[in-house]
């Protein structure tokens, strides 16, 4: 079985530190002035005079549209409001800004700041975590004197009030879908900003379970990881349970056909061919991998079996079942004749025939020992060494190459100078032996032999130019191609 290669997408390499710091500097750069100054009635003060709630649309129908523009967002406007109007500190100078609040039909409202030349958006989302997190102002002072006027209430942080902005799942939920999660979004939570590239960070929670982090740049297809990938980098769920996580998983273990109490999940990784795995821990029970692709389950494979798979199973005591195991597989080696001193196993996968492919160090056999088992012992057992299983396209891992090598040197005592450097296993030979590549140290060239059943004395040796010259096997290995 190939070792698989795989990754884990870990929230385009930000830590979930760097962008709450990040979105901390920003509330006090951005956000913090043009703020909603409002009268004592309620209405809006702009450029020191009170806008009904129909001259503030109109201003930002007719205004807003060149503000989007200048922002560079992306927002095909159906609704719109001036907010007010102030001063910002920006690279240490107060500059005075003009701000509105927009609705877009993509999904995404957002709160404008308009500079002059330039423009800066805030989505409703970001504004609102801004809004619950900046302290309350402290209430107006109660006039000294009867008649005195009115102070107007302390200015607060802006937030969206237009009706299409005041669903803050239906506005993230064309974000999430053009992400490529399949989630219905439940809540949604504003996670960070990092100014560094724009990048904006949020967590949803879905009704399918499992929930995800987003992440959203100015341009390009937005990024989802699930709740699960994103708590192994660190970037820790909060609006999605374990239990939730944990129940997600077992919906889609369910087809396995296996028993299982879930105790808890971990995700390994994901392939090049787009399966991704994850470890189950069954309380009571031996845990177990689920391959899945696109959301779906594939198969169910014991831990032994995917040792080579992110690490191997870290939430199962694998040595125990190992011990288990191999008592079990030795007692039917045994029981069919076949010779083993087991010393070490591995499971390799399983056949057509669904018997475990196990590999054997056995001490009795220098060749080392692979052997077909059905579950149980039960039925026939098929078995061959390590160099035949390499001509069925079966590597072996745990008897290593160099120990191979020793065999075919001792095979090679007295027809051959060579000290062996590496072999190849070509095919079956007419003596019912092998065909295999030899390659030696210098200044010995290489050859085929005919290496026979029983790993003896080799029966034939030709050099790869003789064998070429009788239109046998040619020479394939590196150290022969010179």
């Amino acid at each position: 079985m190939k070792r698989l290669a795989l990754t884990l997408a870990l929230l385009a390499g930000l830590s979930l530190a760097g962008v709450a710091d990040a979105q901390d500097r920003e509330r006090g750069r951005n956000l913090r002035g043009a703020t909603e100054t409002r009268d004592s009635s309620g209405q809006i003060i702009r450029d020191g005079k009170p806008l009904t709630p129909e001259q503030a649309k109109a201003a930002g129908m007719a205004e807003a549209p060149a503000v989007i523009t200048r922002a560079g967002i992306t927002c095909t406007m159906t609704d719109a409001t001036a907010t007010a109007s102030g001063k910002v500190t920006v690279d240490g100078a107060q500059i005075d800004v003009k701000t509105y609040e927009v609705a877009c039909s993509e999904g995404l409202g957002y709160f404008l700041q308009d500079r002059g030349a330039t423009a800066v958006a805030f989505d409703c989302i970001q504004v609102a975590a801004n809004a619950a997190a900046t302290p309350a102002a402290a209430p107006a002072a109660t006039p000294a004197r009867r008649g005195a006027p009115a102070a107007p209430p302390p200015a607060a942080a802006p937030t969206c009030k237009l009706p299409g902005n005041q669903n803050a799942n239906a506005m993230i939920q064309p974000v999430v879908a053009a992400a490529g999660a399949r989630c219905t979004v439940t809540n949604v939570s504003f996670m960070g900003f990092s100014p560094a590239n724009n990048l904006r960070r949020y967590e949803v929670a879905c009704s399918e379970g499992m929930g995800y982090v987003v992440d959203r740049l100015p341009t390009g297809a937005p990024k989802a990881v699930d709740c699960l990938t994103a708590g192994m980098g660190g970037q820790a769920c909060t609006l999605t349970t374990k239990e939730q996580i944990n129940a997600y998983i077992g919906s889609i273990a369910s087809r396995s056909g296996r028993t299982c109490t879930i105790a808890d999940t971990r995700i390994m990784g994901s392939s090049a061919s787009g399966s991704t795995y994850y470890e189950l821990a069954c309380a009571g029970s031996p845990g177990y991998v689920m391959e899945t692709k696109a959301g779906a389950f594939v198969r169910a494979l014991d831990c032994l079996e995917a040792v080579s798979i992110g690490g191997g199973c870290t939430l199962t005591n694998t040595a125990a079942i190992a011990e288990v195991r191999e008592g079990q597989y030795l007692a039917a080696l045994r029981s069919k004749g076949i010779p083993c001193t087991g010393t070490e196993f591995r499971l390799l996968g399983k056949d057509s025939r669904q018997r475990d492919v196990v590999e054997f160090i056995c001490s009795d056999r220098p060749s080392g020992l692979v052997a077909f088992v059905a579950p149980g012992g039960a039925g026939d057992i098929t078995n061959f060494d390590c160099f035949e299983a390499e001509g069925r396209s079966i590597a072996c891992q745990i008897n290593k190459k160099e120990n191979l090598m020793a065999v075919i040197q001792r095979s090679l005592a007295g027809k051959s100078e060579c000290q062996v450097r590496n072999f190849k296993v070509l095919g079956a030979s007419a003596t019912d032996g092998l065909v295999v590549e030899v390659a030696c140290a210098a200044p010995v060239t290489g050859f085929i032999v005919d290496l026979p059943e029983n790993r003896g004395p080799v029966n034939s040796i030709q050099t790869c130019a003789q064998s070429a010259a009788r239109g046998g096997e040619r020479c394939a290995l590196p150290e022969n191609r010179g």
